[in-house]
């Protein structure tokens, strides 16, 4: 058996999902890959087993609102009452409002955070994960976050775009002046052409 990695189960949870998959991804993420084989009920336990171990490791569950949808709930419920683990449940806004269909799972809810937009020094971070070895100047930094609208795929995209900008101009360091007039990467679909 693999050492416990201490700190956290994290899984995106897909839209053509089953409850096997689930549990294969928890599963792999916890180290057990394919090392597991079995029934559903042999794979909740070898996941309630090894969460467990390290009752403060959380997991954490992405795009829950799939988990509802395919109904999921009752079996990361389980997983959780038995391992006695955090489950950390992140989705839509409307997920505390259709987990509510699911009273022994929304009474152990313990506090519902909503997201915030990620400011300035959650771009730097964005930004040291998504353009790595590059360093990019505040003024840059600054003009990313404002042009992402505080979103983190926009910041993600754009740092990757500012990246390659600076391998581009052979640069280590970027400042919103290399950066020039290229676009930032905004959500916004093109403009339609005037004939």
């Amino acid at each position: 058996m693999q050492p416990i990695n201490h700190g956290l189960t994290s899984v995106e949870v897909g839209e053509t999902w089953t409850r096997k998959t689930l549990c294969h991804a928890i599963l792999r993420e916890l180290g057990l890959g394919g090392a597991v084989q079995g029934t559903l009920p042999d794979l909740v336990s070898s996941i309630v087993d090894r969460l467990a171990e390290d009752r403060d490791r959380p997991l954490i569950i992405d795009e829950a609102d799939h988990v509802v949808k395919k109904g999921m709930v009752d079996l990361v419920r389980e997983i959780h009452d038995k391992s006695q683990a955090p489950v950390i449940w992140i989705g839509e806004e409307l997920l505390p409002v259709k987990l509510q269909k699911f009273e022994r799972t929304h009474n152990r809810m313990l506090d519902w955070v909503a997201a915030l937009p990620c400011d300035v020094t959650d771009t730097r971070h964005l930004a040291r994960l998504n353009a790595p070895g590059i360093d990019i100047a505040d003024d840059l930094i600054n003009a990313v976050a404002k042009a992402s609208d505080g979103r983190a795929r926009r910041i993600a995209v754009n740092c990757d775009r500012v990246r390659e900008r600076a391998v581009a101009l052979g640069k280590k360091k970027i400042t919103l002046a290399d950066w020039g007039s290229q676009p930032f990467f905004t959500g916004e679909p093109p403009r339609r052409r005037a004939a």
